[in-house]
């Protein structure tokens, strides 16, 4: 059973082609793009508040690596409606 909160999530190769997803995106691929070109440097990333084309929400999407042994081999994108953040 999936909650509210993430309101979308992917999982992208090292190429930056979508592997794994709860519902299907928008796109195929983030390579060239800062949600995945900064895990695979073993960053962290979070994006401005933006309507979403895939979910018709206002979200917030934040990004981590995906490791191997240490090393970045794809990236994790998990995308937070904000009205599910700002909740009692």
């Amino acid at each position: 059973k999936q909650s509210p909160a993430p309101a979308e999530a992917f999982v992208s190769d090292s190429q930056g082609r979508k592997v794994a997803f709860l519902s299907k995106p928008s796109g195929w691929s983030h390579l060239g793009k800062p949600k995945h070109d900064l895990p695979m440097k073993g960053e962290s990333w979070q994006g401005k508040p933006e309507l979403d084309k895939s979910t018709g929400a206002k979200q917030i999407q934040i990004s981590v690596p995906v490791l191997k042994d240490g090393v970045p081999v794809g990236s994790l994108v998990v995308g937070f409606r904000l009205t599910d953040l700002t909740k009692d």
